[in-house]
Order: structure tokens, then sequence, then C-alpha cells
């Protein structure tokens, strides 16, 4: 699944995930987006380490995990995805923190049911709960917070769930569509909605620059991918600079073999150390 944006660092969010449409795009239903290109369950593991800091940044070092599973329910998509993230300053302090988000979305991309929790130098230090819901395809609709208060908010018209979201993507992408614009709703931030610009920046043929362990997987045999580019604005203050962009290589399948995360201030890049198909479920 793509990236998402989870979890916070002063003005920057760490979302993700794989991520997970206004403008001129619909929503396209997660059920026949899912045949069309052969989404694939699995769990991977990713290790992240420091690929560049900013002339002005304070971090000198950093790194950390990041895990998904993402599992075919019969009645829609379960997801859980883990992460921790571990940063020195040139001051000598370091810090530690990270989430979790554990998720279930309908298969026709209409309901959706989430839980977060963050975590700093070792204490939990925030639970965020809710669920969410859309009229139909392309409509507007709602979402409700039970944690860390009850409170709802209004989805606009468009809004799409992250499976339904990296689904779309990859389909758009499929069929040649090189630039796209989503609204987009996981729970996170401070009303769990945030916008995002996809780019296809090119493509590798099946096989291509792809490592033997990759390959044993079975998940990535034969497949072409390509480099996307996303870019995460936060609605709320309509700036022109993204809070956080990711550089992905991307299968057809959902499954993502290379990542960059930038913050700003720093980059994380990101390695699989394990990539395993799970097995379909017996649905009736």
């Amino acid at each position: 699944m793509l990236m998402q944006r989870l979890g916070s660092m002063g003005r920057r969010r760490f979302r993700p995930i794989l991520a997970a449409l206004t403008l001129s795009a619909a929503l396209l239903p997660a059920q026949a987006a899912g045949a069309a290109v052969g989404l694939a369950p699995h769990r991977a593991v990713y290790e992240l380490e420091m690929s560049a800091t900013r002339a002005n940044s304070n971090v000198v070092a950093g790194g950390g995990t990041m895990e998904y599973e993402w599992s075919d329910v019969c009645d829609g998509w379960a997801l859980s995805h883990k992460a921790r993230v571990d940063l020195s300053y040139s001051n000598g302090r370091s810090l530690s923190f990270g989430w979790s988000l554990t998720s279930w979305e309908a298969k026709d991309g209409l309901s959706y049911r989430f839980f977060i929790r963050r975590f700093s130098n070792g204490e939990q230090t925030e639970k965020v709960r809710g669920r969410a819901s859309l009229e139909g395809a392309g409509e507007k609709g709602s979402a409700s917070f039970s944690l860390p208060e009850e409170r709802s908010v209004e989805l606009p018209a468009g809004t799409l769930f992250p499976t339904a979201h990296t689904l779309d993507v990859l389909n758009r992408f499929e069929e040649g569509e090189g630039v796209l614009w989503h609204t987009v709703f996981d729970g996170s931030g401070d009303n769990g909605l945030f916008q995002i610009s996809s780019i296809s920046a090119g493509s590798y043929s099946p096989g291509e620059d792809l490592s033997e362990d990759l390959g044993e997987s079975g998940l990535l045999e034969g497949k072409r991918s390509w480099v996307a580019l996303f870019a995460f604005f936060d609605p709320q203050e309509q700036a022109s600079e993204p809070t956080h962009e990711q550089r992905l290589r991307v299968f057809p399948n959902g499954v993502v073999s290379e990542l960059k995360l930038d913050y700003g201030d720093f980059v994380l890049a990101g390695a699989p150390q394990e990539i395993e198909a799970l097995p379909a479920p017996e649905c009736e």
C-alpha cells in the first residue's frame, strides 16, 4: 500500500502510507479497481536510514523501521501500519517517536474505521479512534471521532479513504495519467483530511533494478513499476509548500520496493527487509 501521513514533528507531519479526489476526478469503486490492478494483500517491513539533511537543519542522524500489513478480509481491506523514527540533533539531544494505525475500509470505498496511537520516547502520547462514511461514490460524507474527544468532521465531495486512494492512483497510472490531485481522509492530523498531489515520474520494466531477494517474494515478478512522487498538503493552511513529500517505487499490486520520505529538514530512505504475500481469505 502507498505510504501514509501519521504522527507529527513540529509542523512536519508523518503520514502514512500507502496512501492514500477533488478537481475533475471521480471515485473508482475499490472492488473493481482491485480487480483491474491485481491488488496483492501483503506484509512489508522497511528499514529507514538518513538519506540527506538540509544545510540549516539541526538533525544530524536518524533511522527507524516501518511495517505494513494489508489484508483482504472479504468485506473490506484491513490495514496495520507501525513505525518508529529515531533522530539525533546537533545539540546532543535525541528523539524517538512512532505511531500505529489499524483500520478497516469497505471495498466499495464508502466506509472506514480507524484507531491510531502515537508514541514519544517509549511513552504513549495520544489515541485517536473514529469512523467515517460517504453518501455515495464521489459524494460528500462525515467522520465522527470518539477519541481523544467526541467530535465530527464534514468530508467534502470527492473525498477518498486510504485504500480507495491507492487503488485510484494505481489504476490511473496504469491508464497513463501522470498528474493527479486527491482529497483523502485517514483520521490523522487535526481533522483527518489532507490533499495529495501524485505524479508518475517514470517507470521500470519488469525485473529492472530488482534484487534477487525481492524477486523471490513472488509479488514483483514480471511486473513493471512506476516512480511515483507524492506531495501532502494541509487543506486548512492553504499553503503553497507541502508539509511532506514522498518518492516511491510502486508496483501495480500496491507493493512499494523503494521509498524516500522528505520532511523538509531531512530525508529518510527506506528499503524492504521483508516482503511476503498474505493468504487470500475464504469468502462466501
